[in-house]
């Protein structure tokens, strides 16, 4: 196996990793917020 493109392969993951946890943060707060909105239109 050659290392650098172990490193490369390694280097997308991490970067696939961040981007998936970021965005399941998003919906976590939108799904909050939309909670918050029907709450207080009730």
């Amino acid at each position: 196996m050659d290392m650098n493109l172990v490193l490369k392969v390694l280097k997308a993951l991490a970067l696939v990793a961040s981007i998936a946890r970021t965005s399941l943060d998003v919906v976590r707060e939108v799904r909050e917020m939309v909670r918050e909105h029907r709450h207080h239109n009730g």
